[in-house]
Order: structure tokens, then C-alpha cells, then sequence
């Protein structure tokens, strides 16, 4: 199997193509199994491979969770931060990498998921095999099940780790650290709802993870209009109008790891109606803005867009969770 710098397991854009140094090494994160199968060098960089196991029942628990007749029905954020916080196929996760305790700099990354035929046959809810158009396994998935030698009696995540050299390229390492960090997901803790007599009103949300209790302060939740006129597509209608919300929250908290959302999705951009014809809407993207407020202590959210004046808005307060503690591991090669 050919590795290239600055590559992905789709065909992306190709870098200079890197040597193999086998790893072949497995440990626990938690429980997950993961398996570190090779380290790929080369004076443009270093791609790092790694495969995370998932047994067939934890997907089997998921899909009987979210069947497809569910999965297709869903229509709130909220709905699809929780399918993907569920799916033990959603394994993403960063890694820093060292090369006999050099370090380098992660570039890019990107995954890509191998199911046994028993899983398709759950999530296509049938009981012939998938059929074109259906839920496949990609060939570049089969590809690293034979490259690496994976068991076939369970689901494999796997990821490409992109690297650049930080210093002198190590060419014939001998020794690989990692730190394997899981990615943050975003979980609802609390809701709200706003109107013209705002100000002042206090709400207390717990950390879903530690029991921490936060209070947040609403300052004052004004209409906003936006003229998208000058800067949205030819021939397509947008909604204008929303809300901004001004609030404070108490013990201080990183902006990165607090979030208060619009529970609802707003109104979806729709084509203008030729002459006699009714507007319709087209595609699924949600017009929203960002906002930063001029007090320091103060911040803003701003929520969903929609095509006529809003009077209440239902909000979400939302923390940023990792799933799992970091993990360090070392490898003499």
C-alpha cells in the first residue's frame, strides 16, 4: 500500500510517497482496543496510520437505538449531536506524535470506517446483502483490512495522521511516543427560553461531566435583521431576521468548552418565485451568525435565521466534552 505525504485514504492530493517502519503494536484506551500498525516517513514528513476496534455488539446497541426509519426522521441539532455522540463508529481523535523524542506537527487527518456484512444487514435493514446505493464498505477501507490483517469479526475505525517536521527529518527512528487525545463533542445540559423581559434572569446547568454548576446570567435578547443582498447567491431568498443574546456565565468557563445554541434549525434559503410562482426552499444549509459583544465579561449567541420576526427562542446551553482521558504510549522499534 502506497502512503503519501499530505495524502488521505480517499485519493487526495498526493505529497512525496513515504517509507514504511512497522509498528504492529496494540494497547487498551479505556477499553477501546487500538492498534498502531506502521509509521510512514520521508524527508517531506510523517504519516502515522492508526486502527481502533469496535466490537459488532456496540454497533449492533446503536443501530437498534437508531434504526433508519429514525436516523432519517431526524430534524433538530440537538438530534444529530446525539446520533453522532451515540455511534461508536464516530472514533475521531488527534494524536501528537514523537520520533525518537522529536516532535512534529499534525497537518491534517482524516478516517474512514470497515463493517462486516452482519452490520450491513442491520443498518440497511435487510436480509440480503447491501445493494448499489445502500450502505458498502469503501475499497479503501478493504484495502487497509488486507494491508494491516484486521479481523473481520469486528468494525474498524481507522485514521490517517498527516505530520511535518518540526526540525531534522528522523529517517530510520528507532523509538515513537504518542499522546492519543479524544476530540471534543458538544453535550445539551440545559434549556431556555427568551423574550422582551430577559434581562436579569439567571439559569443554573450542571457540567454533564464533572457536577460543576455554572450560572448563567441574560443580560437582554434584541431582535437583529440581516440584508443578505449584497452577499447571497443570485436568484436565492434568505431568511433576515433572528435574535442576539447578551449573557454572562459564572465560575468562568472557556469560550471553547461553553456554548448557548438555538434549539430550532431556523428557516432554510429558498429560490425567488418567478412570476406567478411561490418561493420554495433548496438545500438544507441554515443561515446563522456569530456575534462578539462589545462588554468583556458579557458574550453573545446569536440564534438561528428565519424568514419572519421572532418572539421567544428556545436555547440550549451546550459544554464541550471529551469522551475519554489523553493516553500516552511509547514504542521502541
Amino acid at each position: 500500500m502506497d502512503v503519501y505525504h499530505n495524502g488521505n485514504f480517499r485519493g487526495g492530493s498526493r505529497g512525496s510517497r513515504l517509507a514504511p517502519v512497522p509498528i504492529q503494536r496494540t494497547f487498551l484506551w479505556e477499553k477501546q482496543e487500538i492498534l498502531v500498525p506502521a509509521v510512514y516517513v520521508g524527508p517531506a514528513g510523517a504519516v502515522l496510520d492508526v486502527c481502533a476496534r469496535i466490537p459488532v455488539e456496540d454497533m449492533a446497541a446503536f443501530l437498534k437505538k437508531w434504526p433508519r426509519e429514525r436516523r432519517l426522521a431526524l430534524a433538530a441539532p440537538e438530534d444529530y449531536e446525539q446520533v453522532d455522540a451515540d455511534n461508536p463508529g464516530s472514533q475521531d481523535f488527534l494524536v501528537e506524535m514523537s520520533l525518537d523524542g522529536t516532535p512534529l506537527q499534525l497537518a491534517s487527518s482524516s478516517s474512514i470506517n470497515w463493517y462486516p456484512e452482519s452490520v450491513f444487514r442491520m443498518g440497511n435493514e435487510a436480509s440480503a446483502p447491501a445493494q448499489e446505493g445502500e450502505w458498502a464498505n469503501d475499497p479503501e477501507a478493504e484495502q487497509l483490512m488486507e494491508t494491516y490483517g484486521c479481523s473481520r469479526g469486528c468494525c474498524w475505525h481507522f485514521g490517517r495522521l498527516n505530520f511535518n517536521w518540526t526540525g531534522e527529518p528522523v529517517l530510520s527512528p528507532k523509538k515513537l511516543s504518542l499522546d492519543f487525545r479524544a476530540q471534543l463533542s458538544p453535550v445539551t445540559a440545559g434549556y431556555f427560553t427568551t423574550a422582551a423581559d430577559t434581562a436579569g434572569q439567571t439559569v443554573k446547568v450542571a457540567h454533564p461531566a464533572t457536577g460543576q454548576e455554572y450560572t448563567v446570567t441574560l443580560h437582554e435578547c434584541l431582535p437583529i435583521r440581516h440584508d443578505f443582498a449584497d452577499m447571497g447567491a443570485p436568484g436565492v431568498l434568505y431568511p433576515e431576521h433572528g435574535c442576539m443574546l447578551s449573557y454572562s456565565v459564572s465560575p468562568e468557563i472557556s469560550r471553547d468548552l461553553f456554548d448557548i445554541r438555538d434549539c430550532a434549525n431556523g428557516d432554510k434559503p429558498r429560490k425567488k418565485a418567478a412570476p406567478g410562482e411561490h418561493s420554495r426552499s433548496d438545500g438544507a444549509t441554515a443561515v446563522f451568525l456569530a456575534g462578539k459583544s462589545p462588554v468583556p465579561q458579557r458574550r453573545m449567541a446569536a440564534s438561528s435565521m428565519y424568514f419572519e420576526p421572532v418572539e421567544e427562542i428556545r436555547w440550549r446551553i451546550v459544554f464541550q466534552v471529551r469522551k475519554k482521558p489523553h493516553m500516552e504510549v511509547s514504542f521502541v522499534i
